[in-house]
């Protein structure tokens, strides 16, 4: 495989300095083919256009956390069983993180880190008023999806805090 240059590249929480490996760019043997699911899209765009990554940018976080999950993984565990129950909790995470995210894409965010039931992201040149926009809109975004109904009848609800750096 070849190797192209780059500033820095990161793969899951790995970071790579100076080189990407082509695994990237052609895929690997895990499936994962798709860039854009694990490189942050100021980086897809620097390696599209083959411009090196700055050492400083100005720009605002966002950081964004799910509360009531940890019950919620407990009911499914209990409900389906610990393999489907992690199936359905991971179904549900994409659900409710499609939602949130498809707002930080409409505001021009870059997811940077995935944790669990949280997500770093970073909105580029912002001074902190489109992040704080763009909070406020994966909270009303959130209101659609946070309602979560086991077949036992259970219900759940989900919340999401959100803080602006």
């Amino acid at each position: 495989m070849g190797r192209d240059r780059c500033d820095v590249v990161t793969c899951g929480s790995t970071v790579h300095p100076g080189l990407v490996p082509g695994l990237i760019i052609q895929g690997s043997p895990s499936g994962w083919d798709d860039p854009e699911a694990y490189l942050a899209g100021d980086r897809r765009r620097a390696l599209a256009s083959g411009r090196l990554m700055p050492d400083r940018v100005r720009g605002a976080a966002l950081f964004a956390d799910l509360s009531g999950f940890t019950p919620l993984t407990e009911a499914m565990h209990a409900e389906y069983g610990p393999t489907r129950g992690a199936e359905q909790l991971t179904a549900t995470l994409g659900v409710v993180f499609d939602a949130v995210l498809g707002e930080l894409h409409r505001y021009g965010g870059s997811v940077v880190y995935f944790s669990g039931d949280a997500v770093t992201c970073w909105l580029d040149g912002d001074d902190g008023h489109l992040a704080v926009a763009c909070a406020q809109a994966m909270q009303q975004v959130m209101a659609e999806v946070a309602d979560i109904v086991l077949p036992s009848g259970q219900s759940f609800r989900i919340g999401l805090k959100v803080a602006v750096a």
